[in-house]
């Protein structure tokens, strides 16, 4: 996950292997301004255009746009939460992409338990997955 920035805007970034399709969702608006892509360029410029096209619409209808929100912005997201949310969308993952994601998050992963706590809450959360799905499967 990565962040791309315009006009003082910030959207977040996600990739879906299984669609090799780019998402991205515009943050700190209270409208939805998403926008996807197949290539990097693509995304940008489609993240591009979906501001102009957001503030093109606010002038339509009289209505100010949204400010972003100036300085760092960093989503504050618990270890397990993180595990929940990476869970509903793969079965798997690689200890690197862990620690890199407990960074975006503004963890220190090693340092402050924040890796073991995703370990845990995501081999919890995968067992009682399999569990359901055999459970399924058996009638």
């Amino acid at each position: 996950m990565n962040v791309m920035k315009y006009k003082g805007y910030s959207a977040w970034l996600e990739y879906d292997a299984d669609a090799r399709l780019f998402h991205g969702r515009v943050l700190t608006t209270r409208d939805m301004i998403a926008f996807e892509g197949q290539s990097v360029d693509e995304l940008e410029e489609m993240f591009h255009s979906a501001l102009e096209d957001y503030f093109d619409l606010c002038k339509e209808e009289g209505k100010i746009p949204a400010e972003p929100i100036m300085g760092e912005f960093s989503p504050k997201i618990t270890p397990e939460q993180l595990a929940e949310e990476i869970l509903k969308n793969r079965d798997a993952i690689t200890v690197n992409e862990v620690q890199e994601l407990l960074q975006v998050c503004d963890y220190d992963p090693g340092e402050d338990g924040s890796e073991w706590k995703f370990w845990t809450q995501w081999h919890t959360l995968k067992k009682g997955k399999e569990m359901l799905s055999k459970q399924a499967s058996s009638f």
